[in-house]
């Protein structure tokens, strides 16, 4: 190896371990989950469980929903669903902790939110999410509260959403979910 390459790779390296200890030594977000304090009992991957859930209509064939922290100490959710034609969908959302409204995203929309959240903290189990659509002019806007339980022992999630349908009527869905981990 040539003196020249020798050295570059020498400084390359140096940059590096400087680097790395640059961000080990970084304090963590006042909103991230730390060693003292709490995971949100949410945090977890949950699978539907049709038999214990309750939909107006026809129900889905399967739900997979995931939670886990962003580096800014918000919540990414994930939502994968087959619904009763065999049709997958994907959408993605942050559970802001902090009562703003949040874009939810979907993969056939690519960067462009079809809802916005906000989210109200309950209790330690307890959230309440007010879910609001993207409408074009003229169209009716849709608006659902949602609230999310987390059972004591941490093994059922279940998500409560209420709102109109187009004809204005009054619908409730209850969704129960499991803990897969």
């Amino acid at each position: 190896m040539r003196l020249s390459t020798r050295i570059l790779v020498l400084q390359m390296v140096v940059m590096l371990v400087g680097g790395l200890g640059t961000l080990t030594a970084q304090e963590p977000s006042a909103r991230q989950a730390t060693p003292s304090a709490p995971v949100d009992p949410l945090i977890g991957t949950w699978s539907l469980n049709l038999a214990k859930s309750q939909y107006p209509g026809t129900p889905p064939k399967a739900v997979t929903r995931t939670f886990d922290y962003t580096l800014d100490g918000m919540i990414l959710v994930t939502y994968e669903t087959t619904n009763a034609q065999g049709n997958k969908s994907f959408t993605h959302w942050f559970l802001g902790l902090d009562g703003k409204e949040h874009p939810e995203f979907g993969r056939s929309t690519g960067a462009t939110p079809i809802w916005f959240l906000s989210t109200k903290i309950i209790d330690t189990h307890t959230k309440e999410i007010t879910d609001r659509r993207v409408v074009a002019p003229g169209q009716r806007q849709q608006i659902i509260n949602y609230t999310f339980v987390v059972s004591p022992d941490g093994k059922t999630f279940t998500s409560t959403a209420r709102s109109t349908n187009a004809q204005g009527e009054p619908t409730v869905t209850v969704q129960v979910y499991d803990r897969v981990f």
